[in-house]
């Protein structure tokens, strides 16, 4: 697996002990076997009141509920509702991996990458996990709005044409209006586009024109 660092080490905190793992990712294990980090911690859903929380009883309580009890309306009605719920979950997924990735904790746990701590330890392609990246920096849907007073701000290179920022297309996400299958088509579509002329070229364009 490219870029990926063998064994636990990815899950582990950098200041944890030999055979520690660390608990406050998602998804963050150590030496875990194959398919347990997308399962583990749901079987035991903390009743803390949280919304996360909530959600994983909620969901427990969906997947086991039979659907043939259901008429052919509400099984459609569910099916679009679903794709809503589906997109506002990938936009929050994006910004589990985006804050993360702004953390530096990939470098913090010995991995080369987020891509490549992704595909370690949630088990995924590395170019699903390089798409994931790509996106979560992408699709952030507050990338346009002005920080505010006395927060901490997160810098980082200049972006690029290569390196989009589509904060529309976040929120849209975000609030169940497009799916990610489509986020990702306009990304793409907007990365393809041919780069602006740089300082130089934009000057000489211009004085060609006058």
């Amino acid at each position: 697996m490219p870029d990926a660092v063998p064994g636990g080490a990815l899950g582990t905190r950098p200041d944890a002990g030999m055979g520690s793992v660390c608990h406050g990712g998602p998804g963050a294990v150590a030496d875990a076997v194959p398919g347990a980090a997308l399962g583990a911690g749901i079987a035991s859903v903390p009743d803390d009141g949280s919304a996360w929380g909530l959600l994983l009883r909620d969901v427990e309580a969906v997947a086991g509920e039979p659907t043939w009890r259901h008429g052919e309306d509400d099984l459609v009605d569910r099916l679009r509702e679903y794709e809503a719920v589906r997109a506002r979950l990938d936009a929050h997924r994006l910004a589990l991996v985006r804050d993360l990735d702004a953390r530096g904790w990939a470098a913090a746990v010995g991995a080369a990458s987020t891509q490549a701590w992704l595909a370690q330890v949630l088990r995924v392609d590395p170019r699903v996990a390089a798409a994931d990246v790509r996106a979560a920096r992408a699709l952030d849907p507050a990338a346009d709005a002005a920080p505010e007073p006395g927060l901490p701000v997160l810098t980082g290179p200049a972006r690029t044409d290569e390196d989009p920022t589509l904060a529309a297309t976040g929120r849209a996400l975000a609030e169940g209006g497009v799916s990610r299958a489509h986020a990702d088509a306009v990304l793409a579509s907007v990365r393809g586009l041919p780069p602006h002329p740089d300082a130089a070229t934009r000057e000489d364009l211009v004085a060609r024109a006058e």
